[in-house]
């Protein structure tokens, strides 16, 4: 005599399953204290394994147990393991979705400076980046103020100065740095999205030597001496051009200002 055959259940009304696993609630997960989540070193050459084959089947399980809930159900949020083991906490967050990050988590900016067009990187609190986008001259204040304050760094180039003390008015901690001292943070090719993330980690380094904030007055006076220098440095060179073309008729003229008289 054949055995009967076992009866078999399929879900055939998901809308109602999932009805019920909402109002069913956070689930709990109970855990033997015994299970070993470390993995047994294998004596072999090459990287070990971290973790056991158990814990892993049970971090599938669960994985897959909470995607086959409904986006209106608890969540699963995986946070770093404390002790080597990956804790979870159930909750639920609104709408069934995670907040998404926004301009006002920025904390630092990198700006790479230029005549015309201006590359931002934007980080959060945990070195995440939240803005890669371009600006015009024009958009620069604008945009700045609606930011909320933090910290940006610049090259101390062209412009810096200028930049640095405007948007200090608008109440951002603006620091700047030496070129050569930004150049070992870039990770890839010379490109402006590459120098403001670069501008933007270095700008964030603890060890990082910044160039003084210059007022007007004092950048007004060091124009004058360089506007100084570089006439003494034109008239020296047409001097030396006369001397070099009489030099050529037999007129010899001796070295000196008094000499020129």
């Amino acid at each position: 005599m054949s055995r009967p055959t076992p009866p078999t259940y399929k879900t055939k009304n998901w809308t109602a399953y999932n009805e019920a696993l909402k109002r069913r609630g956070s689930l709990t997960i109970w855990l033997d204290p015994e299970m070993s989540w470390d993995a047994v070193p294998s004596g072999k050459r090459g990287r070990q394994q971290t973790y056991s084959d158990t814990a892993i089947q049970t971090c599938l399980t669960m994985k897959v147990l909470f995607g086959m809930v409904a986006m209106g159900a608890p969540l699963m949020e995986w946070m770093a393991p404390v002790s080597g083991i990956a804790m979870c906490h159930v909750g639920c967050c609104e709408h069934g979705q995670r907040r998404e990050p926004s301009m006002s988590d920025i904390t630092t900016i990198g700006i790479d400076l230029a005549k015309s067009v201006f590359q931002l990187h934007g980080v959060d609190a945990e070195g995440r980046p939240l803005l890669r986008r371009q600006l015009r001259r024009s958009q620069m204040l604008e945009f700045f103020q609606r930011q909320p304050a933090c910290l940006i760094g610049m090259e101390a180039c062209a412009s810096a100065h200028y930049w640095a003390r405007e948007l200090i008015k608008l109440g951002h901690d603006v620091r700047l740095m030496q070129p050569s001292y930004v150049k070992g943070y870039v990770k890839r090719g010379k490109t402006d999205k590459a120098d403001a993330e670069a501008i933007c980690e270095a700008v964030s380094r603890p060890s990082m030597r910044f160039v003084p904030l210059k007022s007007e007055d004092t950048q007004a006076l060091l124009m004058t001496h360089k506007a100084r220098e570089f006439l003494v440095r034109q008239q020296t060179q047409i001097v030396n051009a006369m001397r070099a073309h009489l030099g050529e008729f037999g007129v010899v003229i001796p070295k000196g200002s008094r000499a020129r008289r």
